[in-house]
């Protein structure tokens, strides 16, 4: 459920409290200790190649890796990227499970089922050889984004063209006049890369791109 505000997300029981489920809170524990280590690998990653090019070649002393990163923005960076992503991903289920709710077939069910675990399973795809790994989650945004949208295209294609032949179905038995199917809501239109490579840039438009 929605909290008040739209904003955060709430599970609640049958009496309607708040609860916690242990398997979320183990989930989070591994998510932390996953983020703990994308942060550590760009912070070495940044220090060793500015430690090595402040010592100018002058000896294995000089290279000695120097704090220079900024570690609470780089863990603020983490965290914002994951909240995005994970953001991402609920709207990527909500339409899975509406697809899921219309389909009959047992089969195509349990295919939808496995897609929805891959979702909540689903990663970014980090490119170790960057600098730092905001366009690495860039890309797993835009990528979700467009998902979504694509998907919610086929759904309400889908969901008009069988509303248009229940219709004509009951026309043609005499249950109800023959009319004029009615003009179907305009579906979404799924947006370009380049417009999702901007939206989702302008939103990273606060962070510096590297770790320092």
């Amino acid at each position: 459920a929605a909290a008040e505000g739209g904003a955060d997300v709430e599970v609640l029981d049958s009496a309607g409290r708040q609860v916690i489920h242990s398997a979320a809170l183990e989930d989070l524990a591994v998510l932390e200790r996953e983020m703990l280590s994308i942060g550590s690998y760009y912070i070495h990653k940044y220090e060793a190649a500015t430690s090595v090019a402040g010592a100018g070649g002058g000896g294995s002393g000089g290279a000695v890796e120097q704090m220079q990163a900024d570690r609470c923005g780089v863990l603020l960076d983490l965290l914002a990227a994951e909240v995005w992503f994970n953001a991402e991903k609920c709207n990527l289920l909500e339409v899975y499970l509406e697809i899921y709710e219309h389909t009959a077939d047992p089969v195509e069910r349990s295919d939808l089922a496995q897609r929805v675990t891959d979702v909540i399973a689903l990663r970014p795809r980090l490119d170790l050889e960057d600098a730092y790994f905001t366009d690495s989650y860039t890309a797993a945004l835009c990528a979700l984004k467009a998902r979504t949208a694509l998907l919610r295209s086929c759904l309400a294609r889908q969901l008009r063209a069988e509303r248009a032949v229940a219709l004509a179905a009951s026309a043609a038995v005499g249950r109800v006049p023959q009319r004029s199917t009615p003009s179907p809501e305009r579906e979404p239109e799924a947006p370009s890369s380049s417009a999702l490579a901007s939206s989702v840039a302008a939103a990273w438009g606060g962070f510096s791109g590297t770790p320092g």
